[in-house]
């Protein structure tokens, strides 16, 4: 029996420049497109992110603008008036909306409520602001002048949407006198817009409430 060897040589094929050039080049080719790639991967993370943020804010806005167009009165819904009224000094209150203004006649209806669960006494159903009602700094102004101003301005003074008159000035860290109460309350519910002014002729515990036109 004879034995045959085999014998295998490893042939090494050579590589011309031109065409290493050439894959150095599509291996350069691919590494710009990887890093273009990787570079609008971060645009549009930093869009994305952006486009999150505008998002939030305009859902924010949304609220607000469904806040400003909403009736007043829903305001005392989440904050509990009464609640923060409880264990608390209370009045006599009185309240004035603005004439004709359904909105404010809400307002005052619904203030009205949670008074009387807290133990105020009422001096009755809110009233329209009288027409002849003149602020006691307006009181010397020509008549026919004074006519021309718009009641709420006439009326309490300001264009706030929402007056406070008592005989002692409300202040807000005064805890013993109603007004202040009273005042202290309503911004706790959102309420922002006030006016103060005094009535010497009022009781100590007398309050009357002008609920203005809506902002």
């Amino acid at each position: 029996m004879v034995a045959v060897g085999v014998t295998m040589e490893l042939i090494m094929v050579p590589i011309s420049l031109h065409e290493t050039a050439q894959l150095f080049e599509r291996i350069t080719q691919a590494d710009e497109r990887t890093a273009e790639a990787k570079k609008q991967a971060a645009e549009l993370k930093v869009i994305s992110s952006s486009n999150e943020l505008a998002l939030t804010h305009l859902k924010w806005r949304l609220e607000q603008v469904r806040g400003e167009q909403s009736p007043r009165e829903l305001k005392l819904i989440p904050c509990g008036l009464n609640e923060l009224l409880q264990g608390k000094v209370t009045g006599e209150c009185a309240i004035w909306y603005m004439p004709d203004d359904v909105e404010a006649h809400g307002l005052a209806l619904g203030i009205l409520g949670r008074l009387s669960a807290a133990g105020w006494k009422l001096s009755g159903l809110p009233e329209p602001i009288p027409s002849n009602k003149v602020v006691p700094a307006l009181q010397t102004a020509n008549p026919l002048e004074l006519q021309k101003l718009p009641l709420i301005i006439r009326a309490t003074g300001s264009v706030a949407s929402i007056s406070i008159i008592s005989r002692i000035i409300a202040s807000r860290d005064d805890s013993t006198n109603p007004a202040s109460v009273l005042a202290t309350a309503l911004s706790k519910c959102g309420f922002m817009s006030f006016s103060y002014g005094t009535d010497e002729s009022f009781p100590s515990d007398k309050v009357l409430l002008i609920i203005g036109p809506k902002p």
